[in-house]
């Protein structure tokens, strides 16, 4: 019988409109997670003072947030496999669109914690969007896809600030920036229409209808061969579950206690900076439309440097690309604390911010390379959870530094020390021995 590898045929075909409609889809489910990720930061003054709550507070709510994706980290890592990464972005982006929303509507340290909870939940999106379009993109395309991609939650937190500076003075009313986040359920039907569902899930259901239509969408050429059998690799079986205990075998340890310590920095310093610098340049002096400014730089950071950060990592070695991209993230944010002018203070946090988003897009390829094939994206999986504990945190740490009035050379002095800890880990990780 005679079986065609679907992996290889895909990766050999042009890119043409099916491509080109499903990458634009996934992009922009990207960056709504990114706004949704990021809009209380742009809101947090004006909640604190309409409903009087205090800076810690205010940044238990923000933390909220990332308790809803450390639950859906673990239970839709569990579920895509069994119903396929479609139905797992269908479900986040609804999660996130409603409950973004419905947030504007709370007025109670509950009612928030549900909403962010829940909105939190459809922030898991990203690895099912990374993974389909890696799945539905020809070789060449790939990385730069996946790259925007990643990417999509830097404009995302850019749309967020850009909604502070343009829109909030219009409405002059915080709620109004989270019901923004109900346009996002537009591209539900999107998604219905031209995202396939995984690849691996049609084959293991032995769905060959559904399996030759993408295949004509994806390729015009493609002509259907009576009684032709579909594999995902040729020769390949399915992938099996790897048990997490391996992370922790054969000297495997030492770098899955690292990774796990690198990722919680590093979220740290992008989630704590993206929910408190606004409130910390308002309670500074400094007016909060210009905090809102100083975000979207952050985010715009990002979005020059990462594709850079990652071609210069395979020259030189992503160890020390990071390395370096930790200690001027350390550097930046502390003379951005001291900063004295608005000019300063732009350029000090827009090298901040593509330092730090530049080593969080590249972190994940540096650790996959420490482990083994079978078990990396195990590894990766770990550390990305351990990652939301820094997320978590971080908010609240900011809360604490409003409330007892830090300096603001000092609030940054705080979250940059986070990228010491991420620079020394990095140097202490060893390459896995061929």
């Amino acid at each position: 019988m005679n079986q065609l590898a679907v992996s290889t045929h895909l990766e050999n075909c042009q890119f043409n409109g099916f491509f080109r409609r499903l990458s634009i889809i996934l992009v922009l489910i990207s960056v709504l997670t990114g706004f949704s990720m990021y809009i209380f930061g742009i809101a947090n003054a004006g909640i604190m003072e309409d409903l009087g709550f205090t800076a810690v507070e205010s940044g238990l709510i923000g933390s909220y947030n990332t308790i809803g994706m450390m639950i859906s980290t673990i239970v839709f890592s569990m579920l895509a496999d069994k119903i396929g990464a479609k139905k797992i972005v269908l479900l986040c982006v609804l999660l996130n669109s409603v409950f973004t929303g419905c947030t504007g509507l709370a007025s109670s340290m509950g009612m928030f914690a549900f909403t962010r909870i829940a909105s939190g939940c459809g922030i898991a999106v990203i690895p099912s969007v990374i993974s389909l379009l890696s799945e539905y993109s020809p070789k060449k395309w790939r990385a730069v896809l996946c790259a925007i991609g990643g990417c999509g939650c830097a404009i995302g937190m850019m749309m967020a600030a850009l909604s502070g500076m343009y829109i909030l003075p219009l409405t002059e009313d915080w709620r109004t920036l989270f019901y923004l986040a109900f346009l996002g359920v537009l591209l539900l039907p999107l998604t219905v229409a031209f995202v396939p569902d995984s690849m691996s899930v049609l084959i293991a259901k032995g769905d060959n209808r559904r399996i030759e239509a993408v295949l004509k969408k994806a390729d015009a050429k493609f002509v259907v061969v009576e009684g032709q059998s579909y594999a995902l690799h040729s020769g390949v079986s399915a992938n099996h579950r790897v048990s997490i205990v391996r992370l922790f075998q054969n000297g495997a340890s030492r770098n899955t206690i690292l990774a796990c310590i690198i990722f919680c920095c590093n979220m740290a310093v992008l989630y704590g900076t993206g929910t408190w610098l606004p409130a910390m340049m308002g309670s500074a002096g400094f007016s909060v439309s210009s905090g809102f400014t100083l975000l979207f730089l952050f985010s715009l950071g990002s979005i020059v440097v990462s594709p850079l950060g990652g071609k210069l990592a395979t020259k030189v070695g992503y160890k020390k690309v990071m390395a370096v991209l930790c200690l001027v993230t350390f550097l930046f944010l502390n003379l951005f604390g001291a900063a004295q002018s608005m000019l300063a203070s732009s350029l000090l946090i827009f090298v901040a911010g593509a330092s730090s988003n530049g080593t969080q897009a590249i972190l994940q390829p540096y650790v996959a390379s420490l482990y083994p094939e079978e078990i990396r994206t195990t590894g990766i999986g770990l550390a990305t959870l351990f990652g939301r504990f820094g997320s978590f945190f971080a908010p609240l740490l900011g809360g604490f530094l409003v409330q007892n009035q830090v300096s603001l050379q000092m609030d940054f002095l705080v979250f940059a020390s986070f990228s010491i800890v991420s620079c020394v880990c990095l140097l202490l990780t060893k390459p896995q021995k061929d």
